[in-house]
């Protein structure tokens, strides 16, 4: 069991950011502590939510009040997802290196929230600035294909090209989804400066009207730390985390849901259906 802290966006309804996040990594033991980079009525996709800002000050101040009660020291791990602004960046950084101070084994994953290949990007410039300054401090970062691109500068067409923009950045390692695949397949690369593990799932799509549900990129960070922690290799935890996100979405498409089902779908969290074989490249 570990206690992981926890910040990103969270809705009243669906499943994205902390919404998404906090259950799987609970489901699979550990202790979660969340704080909120902005709270939505639902996810934007679903239309204009309702927001209730969070300002970085008031990121930075729980961080520094968690600290003075000496409770970081019981904290092994930290994941940042979505930035409202750019400025929780620093928030972050700050809580990153109290964290450190109290437990220098802490593991720091940036999930680095900034876009897609289907919407291209979805943050102002001062954000992705800021997200290339965090995945600079992570030991993990998960940036989908897209993302990847974005902190390397580059674009990336092949498996060959992701592995160079991994290895372009000074985080460790780096764990991409959505990477170039086979048809009718998603993959996600494990890269580190001397190995590359591979491993594909079936990539499954819900039939207009439906969308595909959201927040599948905060549930994979998620279940990627959670099995990490539990003791699983980089693959292992790279190959639990893909195929439980590729059940729950086929899960939820079967139940006609736009959201990530969680609760009804729990049982994958621990015991996914896909097999999937991991590849070292």
């Amino acid at each position: 069991m570990s206690t992981i802290l926890s910040i990103s966006s969270q809705v009243v309804m669906g499943a994205v950011g902390n919404s998404a996040s906090s259950f799987p990594l609970m489901r699979l033991g550990h202790n979660v502590w969340p704080i909120p980079s902005l709270i939505l009525s639902h996810h934007p996709g679903l239309g204009r939510p309702q927001v209730l800002p969070v300002a970085a000050g008031d990121i930075e101040a729980m961080g520094a009040n968690l600290d003075e009660l000496g409770l970081l020291a019981q904290c092994d791990a930290l994941i940042s997802g979505y930035l409202a602004h750019a400025d929780q960046a620093g928030a972050i950084e700050a809580l990153l290196g109290r964290l450190r101070r109290a437990n220098p084994e802490a593991i720091y994953l940036c999930d680095p929230i900034c876009g897609d290949a289907e919407e291209g990007s979805y943050v102002s410039e001062g954000i992705t600035d800021a997200l290339r300054h965090l995945a600079g401090l992570a030991d993990i970062i998960t940036p989908n294909i897209f993302e990847l691109g974005v902190l390397a500068g580059c674009e990336i067409r092949n498996t060959g090209e992701a592995i160079a923009a991994a290895r372009s950045l000074k985080c460790s390692l780096v764990v991409a989804t959505s990477s170039p695949a086979d048809a009718a397949f998603i993959a996600s690369l494990a890269i580190t400066a001397d190995h590359v593990w591979r491993c594909q799932t079936p990539k499954h799509l819900a039939v207009a009207p439906l969308t595909t549900p959201k927040g599948t990129g905060d549930l994979f960070a998620a279940l990627f730390l959670g099995h990490h922690l539990n003791g699983m290799t980089v693959a292992e935890a790279m190959a639990c985390a893909s195929a439980t996100t590729a059940d729950m979405v086929a899960f939820s498409i079967d139940e006609k849901s736009e959201s990530l089902l969680l609760g009804p779908g729990q049982q994958l969290l621990e015991q996914p259906l896909t097999a999937c074989a991991i590849e070292s490249l």
